[in-house]
């Protein structure tokens, strides 16, 4: 219920929303692309496709250009949240993630896991 209200207050103010995926594979691509579709829509979060980042690379793997590329673009395309549908898409260990965050953090972007 939290994540309901605090995506629609973020609604209210026109807090955009980028997605994030990381995935191994096309097919891992296409799987967190419905599942986060779907997570927005039950949300009523409205993902542009100018704000959508994908990389296809092992969970350990830096840099990462659609992840370097996010960070870079978020005052052009104005968004402050970055959805993921796991953490795991972030990164597989716990220094990469952690690594991640930071960077995120750094940039003035929240997290937040499709659930």
């Amino acid at each position: 219920m939290k994540t309901k209200e605090n995506f629609k207050t973020a609604r209210n103010r026109n807090n955009k929303v980028a997605l994030y995926i990381r995935a191994n594979e096309v097919d891992g691509v296409a799987r967190q692309l419905f599942r986060a579709i779907s997570f927005a829509n039950k949300h009523g979060i409205e993902l542009s496709t100018s704000r959508i980042y994908a990389d296809i690379c092992s969970g350990n793997h830096f840099p990462r250009p659609a992840f370097d590329r996010m960070l870079r673009e978020k005052g052009e395309k104005r968004y402050k949240t970055v959805l993921i549908t796991d953490t795991t898409r972030l990164a597989r260990n716990p220094e990469a993630l952690l690594m991640a965050n930071l960077q995120l953090v750094m940039s003035g972007l929240t997290l937040k896991v499709a659930d």
